[in-house]
């Protein structure tokens, strides 16, 4: 019994179901012989060319078992497991899986590995969706980012609104400022005295922040009368109040909504020696309740006077912490995203648009409260 490759000698070529073509000697009519690709038995036709029929099996005899698994369904399943953490894998692992397949089905009972193929199909299919969840996630996650990098001067926005959308936005910040003006003014004409820059304990050390203080000004009273006034900002029960900011402490521009849920705001005072928010110049009420400067120390006159403006780093809302205008300072952290400039609060309670460019001698002359500048 000889191969293909002994075809030219005598003989007689028979080709089994598997397409193997085998050339057997004419001594062997009638008889027997394996194909040696399959496995099979076959009987050898009494002339060249016929191909005989299966050896009959039995009742109860069990039919030769495929020789091997299909190898591009293993390959399909690997690289459908590959694709769990590297995208690439989930296209060759459906591949893979579709061709393996198809191997079974033509091999006729040769091959098995039919179920190793769908399984690498369906864990490509699902590494695929995983990918493609997530890729999608991170889409939509850069194009809602809108908030921009904050400087005195250079501003970037990778992705975000068009102009007259940030003009628009603008013009909602300023009348965020306008309102907290009018309850400064208005906490004013109630005490006869700016509101402190901290609500103070005993003994002068800050507690809570000057924007709690005008709180009752800003129809937020039932806010105002949760905090416990002799305690921190971030005592344990003064803390469960922070997420509470009202709205208008929010840019719409600069702050998001990390921002919004953990109480953080760029509005804050301009403080130290000689401001508007002097730290020292903080008194007691008759009813307690604590006072910042009185209009007649006010000397440069109101107009020319800021007390409040946008700084370029948040804070939390409730806490003591604003710009501070010591001398080394200079030049001082504000700014915003507006492209007309940072908006600022002046001691009458107006609102205006500094440049980001604004030069430290032009700040320095604002923020005081007494050079008759």
């Amino acid at each position: 019994m000889t191969d293909n490759a002994d075809a030219t000698k005598m003989g007689i070529s028979i080709e089994c179901d598997c397409r193997r073509r085998t050339v057997v000697a004419d001594a062997l009519v009638g008889q027997s012989f394996k194909c040696s690709e399959c496995g099979r038995e076959r009987v050898v036709p009494d002339f060249p060319g016929m191909v005989p029929d299966p050896t009959p099996v039995e009742e109860g005899q069990a039919l030769p078992k495929p020789t091997r698994t299909s190898s591009r369904a293993v390959t399909g399943l690997v690289f459908g497991g590959l694709s769990l953490c590297f995208f690439p894998s989930a296209f060759l692992g459906v591949l893979f899986g579709i061709l393996g397949s198809r191997d079974v089905r033509r091999s006729e009972g040769r091959l098995v590995g039919q179920g190793i193929a769908i399984a690498g199909t369906m864990l490509s299919l699902l590494g695929l969706s995983i990918w493609s969840a997530v890729l999608g996630l991170a889409i939509v996650d850069s194009l809602s980012r809108t908030k921009m990098v904050r400087g005195p001067t250079t501003l970037i926005r990778p992705t975000g609104p068009t102009r007259a959308q940030l003009d628009y936005e603008a013009g909602v910040c300023s009348k965020n400022c306008e309102q907290i003006g009018r309850a400064v003014l208005q906490f004013a004409s109630a005490n006869d005295a700016l509101p402190p820059q901290a609500i103070v304990d005993p003994e002068g050390s800050p507690l809570l922040s000057w924007r709690v203080a005008i709180l009752p000004y800003l129809g937020e009273e039932d806010l105002y009368n949760e905090f416990h006034l002799d305690e921190p900002w971030d005592s344990e029960h003064n803390l469960t109040l922070l997420p509470r900011m009202p709205e208008l402490y929010l840019c719409p521009t600069d702050s998001d909504e990390v921002d919004r849920q953990e109480g953080l705001t760029y509005y804050q005072a301009f403080v130290g020696e000689g401001t508007v928010f002097d730290p020292g110049k903080i008194t007691r009420g008759p009813d307690g309740v604590c006072l910042g400067i009185r209009w007649r120390d006010t000397v440069d006159g109101t107009p020319n006077s800021i007390m409040i403006g946008e700084a370029m780093d948040e804070v939390p809302w409730t806490c003591p912490e604003d710009v501070d205008c010591a001398p080394e300072s200079y030049p001082l952290p504000i700014g915003s995203t507006h492209p007309a400039g940072f908006h600022v609060i002046f001691s009458d309670g107006t609102v205006r648009a500094l440049p980001h460019a604004i030069s430290v001698p032009e700040m320095k002359a604002l923020v005081t409260r007494a050079r008759r500048d």
